[in-house]
């Protein structure tokens, strides 16, 4: 399903590789100096090279680079973009403020530095290109591409059958769910009296729908410059599926590499088959760790030792658990739905609603930090 421009959240992997190609034919990468990039207008140019329209992530990438804070920079550039309508010169007279003052501030930061960074582009074909992001020159790009042909080998090395769950994508992230039926645990006490928040008939303990957990694994990739590649253990429940993220785990490989030479970076069939090596050996390694039966179950004990506080107070422990990680009231009220709604009242069923409702958050970004705080919001509410 698309959210918005750009964001695709929990669509099959072909989908997902049908967008991975369209950008891929589209993207330029540069590095430049600092002296080579002007703001004119709201727009970046790339002295030599093009001119390109920031989008949001590329503007709070901007804002870390030089210093700027990241809402200051997003505000002053969308009221600089607005576009008034024929007859309002007022709104006209504010928009070109805006520009003046976006331009001013980012050239002036831009003049208060000799660094190089890397602008990553999409071509638009219609003169302004669409900015990415600006990092540093030392950015070590790990490509969305380079991650599914690197899961596709990890997983054929470790030889195991894995389902894809969904798939989301957006300016900032890349995530892929995967699940392996073949590999599960019983979890009777972590379940116990849970149901299905989705539809609260069916419980854990129908024939065919028993109280089981499957092993699988999340990968996550940041071609912008908002995080690490990595794999870490996502647990699927079967009733309701639900997502556990063992965010302890997780195997990661940071973007950072050597400083890369001036110009328009163009990545070489052997820098890419390199990338997918290492990658799919990390993957494998992390595969054969997480699909594993024995550990599947050690992570299962774990978490059932938290989940059996029972949960008395179910407003005031939800409003506690709202508070430590920063909840909305719409989250909160959504949560609270969810837990009333499982019937598991303990510190379990917290958890359980937690991840329950990132299924009906739109938003991938939002619904991947839900999913990591879950486990962690039961140590919440048993001190509650």
């Amino acid at each position: 399903m698309t959210t918005e421009a750009n964001t695709y959240r929990n669509v099959t992997l072909d989908q997902l590789a049908d967008q991975l190609s369209y950008r891929a034919e589209r993207s330029k990468d540069y590095v430049v100096p600092a002296s080579k990039l002007h703001a004119n207008g709201g727009r970046i140019e790339i002295a030599g090279h093009a001119e390109v329209n920031p989008s949001p992530t590329m503007l709070g990438t901007m804002g870390q680079r030089l210093s700027i804070p990241t809402k200051y920079i997003k505000t002053v550039h969308a009221r600089a973009t607005e576009t008034p309508e024929d007859n309002d010169d007022r709104g006209r007279q504010v928009a070109a403020h805006y520009r003046r003052a976006f331009d001013e501030m980012v050239n002036a930061s831009l003049a208060d530095t000799d660094r190089k960074f890397m602008v990553r582009t999409y071509e638009s074909g219609k003169g302004t290109d669409y900015g990415r992001a600006m990092l540093s020159d030392k950015f070590k790009t790990i490509d969305n591409w380079d991650v599914i042909a690197a899961m596709i080998s990890g997983v054929e090395q470790a030889g195991v059958d894995v389902e894809v769950e969904g798939c989301d994508l957006d300016d900032r992230n890349m995530r892929l769910r995967l699940s392996c039926p073949q590999v599960y645990v019983m979890a009777e006490e972590f379940l116990k009296g849970y149901r299905n928040p989705f539809d609260p008939s069916h419980t854990g303990y129908n024939q065919g729908e028993e109280p089981i957990i499957f092993a699988g694994f999340e990968m996550r990739n940041s071609e912008t410059g908002f995080g690490a590649y990595s794999t870490q253990p996502r647990f699927k429940i079967k009733i309701c599926q639900n997502g556990l993220v063992i965010t302890e785990d997780v195997m990661r490989e940071v973007h950072v590499g050597t400083r890369q030479a001036e110009g328009q970076v163009t990545w070489s069939d052997d820098t890419r088959k390199t990338v997918v090596e290492l990658i799919g050996k990390q993957t494998r390694d992390a595969v054969t760790h997480f699909l594993n039966v024995e550990y599947l179950q050690a992570s299962v004990d774990k978490l059932t030792a938290l989940a059996g506080g029972q949960v008395d107070d179910v407003e005031g422990t939800i409003q506690v658990v709202a508070k430590q990680y920063s909840f909305t009231d719409e989250e909160r009220a959504g949560i609270l739905n969810r837990f009333i709604k499982g019937g598991q009242l303990t510190s379990g069923g917290v958890a359980n609603a937690i991840t329950a409702h990132a299924q009906d958050v739109e938003d991938p970004e939002r619904a991947a930090e839900l999913e990591a705080v879950a486990v962690p919001a039961m140590r919440t509410a048993l001190a509650a």
